[in-house]
């Protein structure tokens, strides 16, 4: 009766270990796999950051360069901005550019694409003063 309980014992934990090292190759095999994808993402962002600073260098050699904007600085310019959204501002002057939601993009200094942007509206502070 003990030999035979033994036995059975010794088998049951035979298969708990069966099943766990089972378990194991499943989690290597896992992370390996992740491993792989985030490798294959690494290079594939590498890649698609070295053709867009490429196409940015010819563009900037036929004279193509973006609309520089100091964010809740600069103050909108129609020439060379589009203003797509309004927001009440008591903190800063009027027409200042608080966002900008495109770029914009200049020809050898004539406007290609004006930048979209959000501009600040003037509301009363604290002083009263508009």
């Amino acid at each position: 009766k003990e030999l035979e309980a033994e036995v059975v014992r010794l088998h049951e934990e035979k298969l708990r270990l069966l099943a766990d090292n089972e378990n194991q190759k499943k989690i290597h095999q896992r992370e390996t796999e992740r491993k792989e994808s985030e490798a294959v993402v690494k290079t594939h962002s590498l890649a698609i950051k070295m053709i867009k600073n490429k196409v940015e260098k010819n563009l900037e050699a036929e004279g193509v360069k973006e609309i520089k904007i100091k964010v809740s600085e600069d103050r909108a310019n129609s020439y060379y901005h589009e203003i797509v959204a309004t927001e009440e501002n008591s903190e800063l002057a009027s027409n200042t550019i608080l966002e900008v939601i495109k770029k914009g993009y200049l020809l050898r200094d004539q406007v290609l694409k004006a930048s979209q942007k959000t501009n600040g509206i003037t509301t009363e502070n604290e002083y009263g003063l508009v």
